[in-house]
């Protein structure tokens, strides 16, 4: 374990007092800002200590101004900058993101300012600038690959940007993550890297898969399988119908991998509900998940629960469109056929032929 990695551990059990003589430690004046980016972001996430972050601020801006190089300020910069816009300090972000950019610019080697700019992105990124972030990165390819140089060192430095493009969307929602999965994917895929590629590859469908509950904890610990941490972190996270549709996520992804207890999950669900006002708009994204999963009893059972007919129309409509999808035809014609609604189940019809005619994905 690295002195930044010992750091790490203290900042995620909440020892932040501790992390902080550590990071005075450090040699390494990158790392002391990475650790203390990092323990702002904790801060926030797990409320802790706000009003330690104005603090930790200064200190990071101090840091940064004893840097020495192009190179190291334009890192340097990025990361303080990412600090400022987690605060909710956009102006100083910005500013600091500029000088990052200025820094980069007196760097002469054309590759080594890609993988610069490669930094930068990643710092937009996980600051919550994540079009900015893929402007950072696609100015960083194009330096690398119209660079003068022999193959192999525009292959690492492309690979390089494939690392950094994969923990951008580690750090981010799931919507935000989907663009830079697909690039890192392209990346890897192209280069051969078949494994690395096929990592990717499954964390773009859990992605896809976690459009409701898709926080990077809770994505994290689906992919790693910790199914029980990730809903007990989706407890903690969501309240309502927000914790219901998580909570069908995680039970939609367990039975992608053939976790059996999917079924507990769904019941877990269930529960939940009782607690819920459920508006149209609920019902249908809900039903939409249990739809996903592909368990008619369930759908069955979630309609049982709906007392206003015209929710239950919403309900069986959702789900049949969703199974269609999974080409289960039979158990959406089922449904269909519940549709007491003439109108609901015209448009559910259509939304099922466009699906059969490929004109849906």
């Amino acid at each position: 374990m690295t002195a930044l990695d010992y750091v790490r551990s203290l900042i995620e059990r909440g020892y932040y007092e501790e992390a902080l003589e550590e990071i005075g430690r450090l040699d390494d004046k990158l790392d002391q800002l990475v650790a203390l980016k990092e323990m702002i972001s904790h801060i926030i996430n797990h409320l802790g200590p706000i009003e330690w972050i104005p603090e930790i601020l200064e200190t990071m801006v101090d840091i940064a101004g004893d840097l020495k190089t192009p190179k190291e300020r334009a890192i340097g910069y990025s990361v303080v900058s990412s600090a400022f816009k987690l605060s909710g300090y956009d102006q100083e972000a910005y500013e600091f993101i500029d000088a990052a950019l200025k820094e980069s610019s007196r760097v002469k080697d054309k590759v080594e300012r890609g993988r610069i700019l490669g930094d930068i992105g990643y710092e937009l990124a996980v600051g919550g600038q994540a079009q900015d972030a893929m402007s950072a990165f696609d100015a960083a390819f194009d330096l690398i690959i119209n660079a003068e140089v022999d193959y192999r060192t525009k292959a690492d430095a492309v690979l390089y940007l494939g690392g950094l493009l994969e923990r951008a969307g580690d750090a981010l929602f799931s919507g935000e993550a989907l663009e830079f999965y697909r690039t890192a994917f392209d990346i890897f895929d192209k280069l051969g890297l078949s494994q690395r590629a096929g990592i990717i590859e499954k964390k773009l469908e859990l992605s896809r898969n976690t459009m409701e509950s898709g926080h990077p904890l809770v994505r994290k610990a689906l992919f790693e399988g910790k199914y029980h941490y990730a809903l007990a972190l989706i407890e903690r996270l969501y309240d309502g119908i927000p914790r219901v549709l998580g909570t069908l996520e995680t039970a939609n992804w367990m039975k992608r991998m053939e976790d059996p207890e999917y079924l507990d999950v769904i019941n877990r669900a269930f529960e939940s509900l009782k607690k819920v006002s459920l508006t149209e708009g609920g019902v249908e994204r809900i039903a939409r998940l249990l739809g996903k999963i592909g368990h008619t009893g369930k759908i069955l059972q979630f309609v049982e629960i709906l007392d206003d007919p015209r929710m239950r129309y919403i309900a069986l409509k959702a789900a049949a469109v969703e199974m269609a999808k999974l080409e289960k035809l039979e158990e959406a014609e089922e449904l269909l056929r519940m549709i007491g609604d003439r109108e609901t189940r015209i448009s559910a019809l259509e939304e099922i032929n466009a699906i059969l005619k490929g004109g849906m994905k």
